[in-house]
């Protein structure tokens, strides 16, 4: 499966709790998790998912599911050219999902410590 997206620009893989994260550039798109595909998912295509036998959500254990990440039909992965169609529209519901965040708060900023001369008697 990963064979059919190399060569798409930016893509890469690592790996991520357990499984292989899919990333374009720094954004995550895709899981592979225990022999399963799950692409970020925007509306449309979760419906979509729903009637082509997919519409699963990520799972990653017991007790927590992930809802932006659907599990793509088996019957995708085998196909290079709708495979990479659904690639390109996960990587547009990332970055989508990405413009609607607010993302993390900017990092507070430590002042520097201040170099005080010596104390002078009486203050």
């Amino acid at each position: 499966m990963l064979g059919h997206l190399a060569g798409m620009d930016r893509v890469s893989s690592r790996p991520m709790f357990g499984g292989i994260g899919i990333y374009c550039g720094a954004r995550l798109f895709g899981i592979v998790f225990k022999g399963d595909v799950y692409m970020r998912a925007d509306d449309g295509m979760r419906r979509t998912l729903a009637r082509g036998g997919g519409g699963r959500a990520f799972q990653p254990y017991r007790g927590r599911v992930v809802t932006a990440y659907w599990a793509l039909p088996e019957a995708l992965l085998s196909d290079k050219r709708r495979l990479r169609a659904w690639a390109r529209r996960a990587i547009a519901a990332s970055d989508a999902a990405a413009r609607k965040s607010p993302g993390r708060p900017p990092a507070r900023r430590v002042p520097k410590k201040l170099k005080l001369g010596p104390r002078r008697p009486g203050r």
